[in-house]
């Protein structure tokens, strides 16, 4: 499902499906106890320490200041992916997808 979302006056379009798309979604809090608007996508940890890691390298120059991002990345399987994430601050993102291209 597609919803709307309005983000810090700014108004985006998130794919949001509680049903399908990852059973294994939890909620979870930032590290200041602030609960993130979206479930997690469940990464394994070696994936997630991956694109997290990435994330990191790059945080200042191409995502501080941005509420919701996408990251590129080879998935641990060698497939190409899309990461969509939630931004907080630095090394504190929320996965709420991953897409293939």
């Amino acid at each position: 499902m597609l919803v709307w979302k309005n983000l810090s006056s700014k108004k985006c379009l998130i794919w949001y499906n509680e049903s399908d798309r990852n059973m294994d979604r939890k909620w979870k809090l930032d590290s200041n106890g602030i609960p993130f608007e979206f479930p997690t996508f469940m990464l394994n940890k070696e994936e997630y320490a991956k694109i997290v890691s990435e994330i990191n390298s790059i945080y200042y120059d191409t995502y501080l200041n941005k509420e919701i991002a996408f990251h590129p990345s080879i998935g641990l399987d060698g497939n190409y992916y899309v990461y969509y994430f939630e931004n907080h601050g630095f090394d504190d993102y929320n996965i709420i997808d991953r897409f293939s291209i």
